[in-house]
């Protein structure tokens, strides 16, 4: 003979609502790095929009501008992203000023199991460039233009996994460009944030979330144009704050690490970012 136990009508509904609290609170806002891409999807019900500001230091000439992301969930597992730096780039004295290439992203979900504070997300996904940025000033190498003068087209894998106040993301991927003589670039991203506040979330208030990212950026970019490959290694912690469900800000800083690529840009500095995403 088997016994059950059953709780009075209130103490379900009750305890019902604190798990799809929880649930909500805590995969809602799942694009939680700030440069590695993310295993999650966003939903077709809630697209984002991100306004980021950057610099980007380097020997022969600094770029700084600001990027419009748009990101729209086209299914439960397919998602589109959009984004169209506008960017001033030096370089050895000279300063151009406009758009850069735009980017393109499409990304499905083969893989996501959710249970309660935790998230196994598993992603590939396709991206490229259009050639919309200048690319022929006189005097600059491809690489110190605002943009590359051709498509590229790349794709990657992105695993990403949640364990209550831990997260941690990976991506690989490759993106060549079709002309130019241009060498491809690989790319290997880790990522690792950490939920400082609040140690858990109440039940009936919202309260501010704070988490700190901390990122290692690596790419190897295969010979071009006389020059051997070369890699570039960033270390990039950031904050984020949450106010609200609709509103998050991402601060980071890009800091080199190890460097052995030779381009006409030289050896990269100290870089960052600053960024307000919004949820519709």
């Amino acid at each position: 003979m088997t016994s059950r136990i059953v709780l009075p009508s209130g103490v379900r509904w009750k305890a019902l609502g604190q798990v799809l609290l929880l649930l909500t609170l805590f995969f809602e806002p799942t694009q939680a790095q700030i440069e590695t891409a993310n295993g999650a999807v966003v939903s077709p019900r809630s697209p984002e929009m991100k306004v980021r500001t950057f610099f980007q230091g380097a020997e022969n000439g600094d770029t700084y501008g600001l990027k419009l992301v748009g990101t729209w969930g086209l299914t439960r597992q397919d998602e589109l992203r959009v984004s169209l730096p506008v960017h001033n780039r030096e370089f050895l004295g000279d300063s151009r000023f406009g758009i850069g290439d735009l980017y393109v992203r499409y990304k499905h979900s083969l893989h996501q199991e959710d249970g309660v504070m935790s998230s196994d997300r598993f992603a590939f996904l396709v991206d490229g460039t259009l050639p919309t940025g200048e690319s022929q000033a006189q005097g600059r190498p491809t690489r110190a233009q605002l943009g590359l003068g051709t498509p590229q087209l790349g794709a990657g894998l992105v695993y990403s996994v949640v364990r209550d106040r831990h997260r941690f993301s990976a991506e690989i991927g490759h993106r060549q460009p079709l002309g130019n003589d241009l060498a491809g670039t690989s790319r290997l991203n880790l990522a690792y944030w950490y939920r400082l506040t609040p140690g858990k979330f109440p039940e009936d208030e919202q309260v501010t979330e704070v988490r700190g990212v901390v990122e290692l950026l690596s790419e190897l970019r295969g010979p071009e144009r006389g020059r051997d490959a070369g890699t570039l290694v960033f270390l990039a912690p950031g904050l984020q704050i949450y106010p609200s469900r609709s509103t998050q800000l991402e601060i980071n800083a890009l800091i080199p690490v190890a460097q052995s690529l030779r381009d006409p840009l030289g050896d990269r500095r100290l870089g960052g970012s600053f960024t307000a995403k919004f949820r519709f």
